[in-house]
């Protein structure tokens, strides 16, 4: 019977494990730059446990988020041989792709696609007790399509790690993996260590994280462009409220205008009445001037008339190119926009 639970969580309940595994480890041993090429059976399991479900997680992250596998007679994958990955196909000779290489050509299309390489993990637990070793950990920072070698580990040579004289280094933990899982015994004092543990552990929760974020930016075009109408629905809601206050606002400077002018003839009238054409006060002054009246605008000469800028008139110029065709000038094409009903 297939699993039925939330693929998701049983990767995160997995990687919980391994890492309560590996933290308790670190109450019996100090994890320093001396202990930290200390080896044990129980540091390959969980080396070689992690592993696993790194090469599963990475095979599901491919075929749900880059591309559905499809494998022929245990030959290169047909979406390496054409369009988007066909670059990837290049750098490989079909007549040795085995299924085996599959695991390492999906880290390196997840590396390409969301630059898995550049992406870091920081140490922040007590627990780590690393001098020479730094805190950032890049846990896919040696993948390539050449050789997959796993991480880099930020690292100084000084006793005291120091940021100025930092460099990467290269934590094999790929080919250690390689190791323990086709000769287990014999592996474990050079693989089975805490530096390969710690590396695999954050490679395992880098991808984890991807695993469970990456369906979130997987939307349905209809569901985001139902999303997209709801907020421009919204958005011309408040549009018209806008158009509906402009026009108060246009009608209340509309009455707020006739108000002043009704001021002004009043004082006007006032003034005339009483023969004076100018006052002066300590705030203001008023003056009475004569204004232009016009008694018969078809009699006055044109050059009083101001000229207003042609217009073009598009309707027209439209209909023109139906019936001619394009001209030097302009043509006709074919235009698209929205339409939300």
């Amino acid at each position: 019977m297939p699993f039925q639970g939330n693929s998701h969580e049983a990767y995160w309940n997995s990687y919980r494990l391994l890492e309560s595994q590996l933290l308790r480890l670190s109450h019996s041993i100090c994890f320093d730059d001396n202990q930290i090429h200390v080896y044990s059976s129980e540091l390959a399991d969980i080396i070689n446990s992690a592993c696993i479900k790194i090469e599963s997680l990475a095979k599901d992250i491919y075929e749900e988020h880059i591309w559905p596998f499809q494998e022929d007679n245990d030959r290169i994958p047909e979406c390496f041989a054409k369009g988007k990955y066909k670059r990837s196909a290049d750098k490989f000779d079909s007549e040795k792709w085995t299924r085996d290489k599959y695991d390492y050509h999906c880290l390196v299309e997840i590396d390409r696609e969301f630059s898995l390489g550049k992406k870091q993990i920081e140490l922040r637990l007590g627990r780590f007790n690393f001098r020479k070793y730094g805190s950032t950990i890049f846990p896919f920072g040696n993948i390539s399509l050449s050789d997959c070698r796993g991480g880099l580990w930020e690292y100084s040579e000084r006793d005291i790690w120091h940021k100025d004289a930092h460099r990467l280094k290269s934590v094999d933990w790929c080919k250690s993996y390689q190791a323990i899982k086709h000769n287990y015994i014999q592996s474990i004092p050079e693989h089975g260590t805490i530096e390969n543990a710690i590396m695999v552990l954050a490679a395992f929760y880098l991808l984890a994280v991807y695993d469970a974020c990456l369906p979130y930016r997987q939307f349905e075009m209809e569901d985001k462009a139902d999303n997209y109408a709801k907020v421009i629905r919204t958005l011309e809601g408040q549009v018209d409220t806008i158009d509906a206050e402009i026009s108060r606002l246009q009608s209340k400077k509309k009455t707020v205008k006739n108000s002043i002018d009704s001021i002004k003839s009043n004082l006007e009238r006032s003034m005339i009445q009483t023969g004076k054409k100018k006052i002066k006060t300590d705030l203001f002054s008023f003056g009475i001037q004569k204004n232009v009246r016009v008694k018969d605008e078809s009699k006055i000469p044109g050059y009083f008339w101001k000229q207003k800028a042609p217009e073009l008139d598009r309707a027209a110029l439209k209909n023109y190119l139906k019936e001619n065709g394009a001209t030097e000038y302009a043509e006709l094409v074919q235009g698209e926009s929205l339409r939300i009903r």
